[in-house]
């Protein structure tokens, strides 16, 4: 069977000095989105927004931040969906 959704995965683009490495995880369920940031390569997480856990909205498609103790529940009740590498700016 040819999966055509199949691809070679991103070439690793290695982060500059502004930049800290991340891992963008999304998880879903029958409504919503929720899209997570941790650290990479053995990095702290940046003090910043970049690593807010956000809510999808499946209907609007609107994001909300969500606090850490929601983002923790909801990954015990949503599917993990996928991964990326990115990079937060510092």
């Amino acid at each position: 069977m040819w999966l055509p959704a199949c691809t070679d995965a991103p070439a690793h683009r290695a982060a500059n000095h502004h930049e800290t490495p991340v891992m963008r995880v999304l998880y879903r369920d029958g409504h919503d989105s929720m899209l997570l940031t941790f650290p990479r390569d053995g990095h702290a997480m940046p003090a910043d927004e970049c690593h807010a856990a956000l809510l999808i909205d499946g209907q609007s498609g609107a994001a909300r931040q969500i606090s850490p103790t929601e983002a923790a529940a909801r990954t015990r009740t949503m599917q993990l969906s996928g991964a990326t590498p990115g990079v937060c700016p510092t």
